[in-house]
């Protein structure tokens, strides 16, 4: 990351401090779930080895102080390395003037709750390439190649090739998880994501939000899609927002198992009348 713009460093240090730099902080293990939020847009014109100075042609970018909306959808996926986890989704830009989709895929670090993504609008080999491009040190650069050779095997030699690349505007994205409340200890973080995974009934403290702050880097585009827009009054102004998916995916599971309760119920109690009942229309009306 040492060859991209000052413009884009500077903003990276306002989404990875201070949280990083607190070791007491607690963060989800585990950020499946759906977040949504606001963004502004930038362009940065400073010359680098991705960028000239000029678009290329087809290529079209979010205009320089541009505003909107995004949502984004992400599962967590757990590797054989602690702390480290696999992540997939997608995101939505949109306002008035851009609606942008893109895939995601990247690495998240559950200790410090730092997470590196890629945003493509088509999958290519190049997309793992790009993630690794984006590591900061070696340490986290040898532990990301590792969970993706993993993942692509036999694919994973292949991924350096330059003609695999996109050859749309694509996203190196940067985010930090807000620490969870001070008043949530790891043993209650711990229970409360066991059941979320497998729901048993157990009494869990009430799911804090999921919290986190975005830096969207488009080496090829040159243009920066960041979250932050600080307000010394509100804070909370530079998070997107949301919940773990599975709370949604239990209240529904929970949802239909109480309504097919509800129509056995109503159902026996319906064939009970009908028992009663002298008319043999009833009956007949009740099996068509």
């Amino acid at each position: 990351m040492q060859e991209w713009p000052s413009q884009s460093k500077e903003e990276l240090k306002k989404v990875i401090y201070p949280e990083t730099t607190n070791p007491n902080n607690i963060y989800y293990q585990n950020i499946t779930g759906i977040v949504k939020g606001s963004w502004r847009a930038k362009a940065v014109n400073e010359t680098t080895r991705w960028w000239n100075g000029t678009l290329p042609t087809g290529y079209s970018r979010i205009p320089d102080n541009q505003e909107g909306e995004l949502l984004i959808q992400i599962e967590s996926i757990k590797t054989k390395t602690k702390n480290i986890n696999l992540i997939e989704g997608f995101i939505k830009l949109y306002s008035n003037v851009t609606n942008e989709f893109f895939g995601l895929e990247g690495i998240h670090w559950s200790n410090n709750g730092t997470f590196i993504l890629y945003g493509y609008r088509e999958w290519h080999l190049g997309v793992a390439y790009r993630i690794l491009e984006s590591m900061p040190n070696n340490s986290t650069f040898d532990e990301s190649k590792q969970i993706l050779r993993n993942k692509y095997e036999k694919n994973f030699a292949s991924i350096v090739l330059e003609e695999s690349m996109s050859k749309g505007c694509e996203y190196h994205i940067i985010g930090q998880m807000n620490p969870l409340s001070n008043n949530i200890t790891k043993e209650q973080l711990k229970e409360l994501e066991s059941e979320l995974e497998n729901p048993t009934g157990a009494k869990v403290i009430p799911p804090p939000p999921l919290e986190a702050k975005i830096m969207m880097f488009s080496t090829n585009c040159s243009t920066i899609v960041s979250t932050l827009q600080f307000d010394e009054h509100n804070s909370k102004k530079n998070l997107v927002t949301g919940m773990p998916i599975r709370i949604y995916e239990r209240k529904i599971q929970n949802f239909a198992i109480v309504s097919a309760l509800i129509a056995l119920v109503q159902a026996l109690v319906f064939v009970q009348q009908i028992s009663y009942t002298p008319t043999s229309s009833v009956t007949f009306e009740f099996f068509i």
